[in-house]
């Protein structure tokens, strides 16, 4: 979905955008995997979306030009990969096999 805002915005925020909004997709649903409860993450992206608007409600609604650095597009790269590895280590702690067993 967020690709939608490279109508509005450059390709470099739409980019961060996505490995951030991927990033916090995986912990969503690791915390989901351990808790087996969808409003825990609700609450989270909640708060998330609004701490966001309250430090810059222009960058919310697109308005103004906010520009990207080299530093913040590798640090938000950083944190996905960290993301992906920490998932993989998770997913193959608690077993795939078992996690399946116990949804049905």
């Amino acid at each position: 979905m967020h690709l939608i805002n490279l109508f509005s915005a450059s390709l470099e925020i739409t980019s961060v955008q996505i490995i951030y909004t991927s990033a916090l997709g995986i912990l969503f649903g690791l915390v989901y995997l351990v808790t087996k409860n969808l409003t825990v993450t609700i609450i989270s992206h909640t708060l998330i979306d609004f701490i966001a608007f309250m430090a810059d409600p222009k960058a919310i609604f697109g308005l103004g030009h906010p520009t990207v650095n080299l530093i913040d597009f590798v640090f938000n790269l950083t944190i996905l990969i960290i993301f992906f590895a920490y998932a993989k280590l998770f997913l193959k702690k608690i077993n795939l096999k078992k996690l399946q067993k116990n949804w049905n």
